[in-house]
């Protein structure tokens, strides 16, 4: 996923678009770029909505503005539907638009529970992005969530606060509010926290303001405080680089199920299957709905010789005898994309 490179795209683009509107010498800029973001990471225009509307009412060259857009979208477009061709290309927009906001799982449409999606957003915030303690996290994380509080909490001497009436910090935060409400309503927050990352950017901004105000008046201190958060980030960040060359739960899945009998019956949802099937693994498989929950109605012709791969307990615990296999896991703050893999057998019950 182009996240990094759809990031940097759109913070150029921002730039553009608020700072620079002022001289209004490189708007067009801006709006070339939202057009290159629309090919490059389409997730993050809702970032660009607000500076781009307020701009198309207060600036004049309108024509101009959005021929910029046509252009910047042409570059990537042109060739795609070369390629792809018209009729495909449509119908894969249109899987992948159902699947994005129905199928694949993380949206408001599959995941109406408020509290968990609030919560794995500052989670994603916190934990995720900025390296900051959470349940069952290692110990050194406490010690960078220290040094990040102690710098925010010196804003509280901070008297002037009026360069924040500047209508550019304004649209920033507009738009950051817009990009939050985005991605807590359409995106996949609960398993990927890379959703968060144009939020991140600011915070992190924000924190380096805050060590930037707080070294004025106590600069060994704080000079210290950063030195420790940085080692600490470093601990943290090289564990994490570690990790990320080890198997995850899915890979080690992969091995485990590769080694067991051909004939073998696999239950698991579509993506998990697919993963599996696309990998060259030749057994028979089942899927199943976890949102039904006569979801065991799909399996009534498996044989002896299966396997359950995910917790769909609920779905089989009516009519068949569960038995426990094997647990697969990796850290979740590499990767929270199944980061426990449960597998047990089924047997009929007489």
């Amino acid at each position: 996923m182009p996240d990094l490179m759809g990031l940097s795209i759109s913070v150029m683009t921002l730039y553009y678009l608020i700072f620079d509107a002022e001289r209004n010498k490189y708007l067009n800029y801006g709006y070339f770029l939202t057009g290159i973001l629309f090919g490059t990471r389409l997730s993050y225009i809702p970032v660009l909505i607000i500076p781009i509307i307020y701009n198309i009412i207060t600036k004049p060259n309108k024509i101009k503005l959005m021929y910029s857009i046509f252009i910047g979208m042409c570059i990537w477009f042109i060739p795609l539907l070369y390629i792809t061709g018209f009729e495909n290309l449509l119908f894969l927009a249109s899987k992948q638009t159902v699947g994005h906001f129905t199928d694949f799982g993380g949206t408001i449409f599959t995941e109406l529970n408020w509290y968990k999606r609030i919560t794995i957003f500052i989670q994603s915030l916190w934990a995720d992005g900025l390296g900051g303690y959470w349940n069952d996290r290692a110990w050194i994380t406490i010690v960078t969530s220290l040094c990040m509080l102690l710098f925010l909490y010196q804003f509280r001497y901070i008297g002037n606060w009026s360069w924040l009436n500047k209508y550019q910090y304004n649209i920033i935060a507009l738009s950051i509010i817009t990009y939050i409400i985005w991605i807590l309503l359409f995106q996949n927050i609960i398993y990927k926290s890379r959703h968060i990352l144009p939020v991140l950017l600011f915070v992190i901004i924000f924190i380096v303001i805050a060590y930037k105000y707080s070294r004025r008046y106590k600069p060994i201190l704080y000079d210290s405080i950063a030195t420790v958060l940085l080692l600490s980030l470093f601990v943290v960040t090289s564990t994490l680089n570690s990790q990320h060359k080890r198997p995850t739960a899915v890979s080690q899945l992969y091995a485990y199920v590769e080694d067991l009998d051909d004939s073998l019956d696999i239950i698991s949802i579509p993506l998990i299957n697919y993963y599996l099937k696309s990998h060259g693994l030749k057994k028979n498989f089942f899927d199943i709905d976890p949102q039904n929950h006569q979801g065991f109605n799909q399996t009534t012709n498996i044989k002896k010789k299966n396997i359950v791969i995910g917790d769909f307990r609920k779905l089989f615990q009516e009519h068949y005898i569960i038995i426990s296999d094997t647990v697969f896991y990796h850290n979740p703050y590499m990767n929270r994309m199944w980061s426990k893999i449960d597998t047990y057998h089924l047997v009929p019950k007489k």
